[in-house]
């Protein structure tokens, strides 16, 4: 996985969906997210 290729602020979208889940049911997900995610950039 060639993670340098993906967008700089990739991560903070990461962050940002778990805090969401976290802040809307209290706990993480129990199960960990699909990747690759929902995101506004295309495939390379």
């Amino acid at each position: 996985m060639a993670l340098i290729t993906l967008p700089a602020n990739l991560e903070m979208i990461v962050q940002s969906v778990v805090f969401y889940h976290i802040g809307r049911n209290g706990v993480p997900p129990a199960e960990p997210p699909t990747f690759p995610p929902p995101s506004p950039f295309p495939p390379p």
